[in-house]
């Protein structure tokens, strides 16, 4: 049994901040950032939110909202350990996968390397009644 506390922990937790600039009453640009986070074993690369956000007014009880996002970088990446099988000699491998039945070397293929979800888009109506 080996702990992986030590790898995957921070003293700093990515934290995003998200803020709008109005430009009219109906009109605004959305942005942000995300602070990045790492570990022994992982990095979450810091990151930038740019978009925008108009309503329009239909009636005078209703809204219809239509925004849109995009994010830059915040990466998920994952270092490799270094694990020793005895007799076979040591590997280079995906830390959490080192104890399974895998040959070491495919486990190298499983190593997070993710992008966020860059772009979002969202169309709203409320009414109030």
């Amino acid at each position: 049994r080996v702990s992986f506390n030590q790898w995957y922990q921070t003293n700093w937790v990515d934290t995003h901040v998200d803020l709008m600039t109005q430009i009219t009453q109906d009109t605004g640009i959305l942005w942000g950032f995300g602070t990045g986070e790492q570990g022994e074993k992982y990095r979450i690369a810091p990151s930038l939110k740019l978009g925008f956000l108009t309503q329009l007014h239909p009636s005078a009880n209703s809204i219809l909202s239509l925004s849109f996002t995009t994010t830059f970088g915040g990466k998920l990446s994952e270092k490799p350990c270094q694990a020793d099988y005895g007799d076979l000699g040591t590997f280079s491998v995906n830390c959490r996968l080192a104890a399974g039945e895998m040959a070491p070397e495919e486990t190298l293929k499983y190593l997070a390397n993710a992008k966020p979800e860059s772009q979002h888009l969202w169309l709203n109506y409320r009414v109030t009644f």
